[in-house]
């Protein structure tokens, strides 16, 4: 899984923005770390290629964050806006120039000899970055809901196809596509992940912190064609 760093005041900008965009930024980040492309990221124009413009609506307000994929091994959140132009969806000239101003900071992280530049590495959950309830939950439930889109897009399963498999209507595998885990419960996404012919096995590890960790732990798929 590739690592978030938040450059500038990015992260700082997108706590600002209600619970519900917060979450679907988180959701689209998440999919990016899995090398994936979220439905509500699109490529930002005027900018290099790799540039991806995550947009979330709530009630009549439009917010947008914007990442870069192609530096380095790493996911760089350049900048973060609610867009308030009346007219058009064309992101505004002066969004742009900061966008273009951050990622060459971006460009300079990867470089150990850089300037002093103000960013923040991700803790590991985007969630708990974006300071969502029930992160752990959310990010447990990302990990299985991008593994079960991930299976049905590698075994080239059409929406039908896969609605059989998991016992479900169409629907529903246009919601996990779109990256919409947060629907299902956690034993749900297992129970797909079996339909999926995955063996499912639960450790338990003692800790030494007050509240201990979930995590996902996977082998390699076996080619099943």
């Amino acid at each position: 899984m590739k690592q978030v760093v938040w450059v500038g005041n990015a992260k700082e900008k997108l706590l600002e923005f209600p619970k519900s965009v917060r979450k679907d930024v988180g959701d689209a980040l998440f999919i990016a770390q899995e090398r994936s492309l979220s439905p509500n990221a699109k490529s930002l124009k005027g900018i290099n290629s790799g540039v991806f413009e995550i947009r979330s609506s709530h009630n009549t307000n439009t917010y947008r964050a914007v990442y870069a994929v192609k530096i380095g091994k790493r996911i760089y959140v350049l900048h973060c806006f609610q867009k308030k132009a009346k007219k058009g969806i064309e992101t505004p000239k002066k969004e742009i120039d900061l966008i273009k101003e951050r990622l060459k900071e971006a460009i300079e992280l990867e470089n150990p000899m850089s300037k002093k530049i103000k960013f923040e590495e991700s803790s590991g959950n985007v969630f708990e970055d974006l300071n969502l309830p029930h992160a752990d939950e959310l990010f447990i439930k990302a990990q299985l809901g991008i593994e079960v889109f991930q299976i049905i897009e590698e075994r080239k399963l059409t929406q039908a196809e896969a609605a059989k498999i998991l016992g479900v209507k169409q629907p529903e595998i246009s919601r996990l596509k779109n990256g919409k885990f947060n629907h299902y419960s956690v034993e749900r996404l297992l129970t797909f992940l079996t339909h999926l012919n995955h063996d499912i096995e639960i450790h338990l590890v003692p800790t030494a912190n007050k509240i201990g960790k979930q995590r996902i732990m996977k082998e390699e798929r076996i080619d099943l064609n």
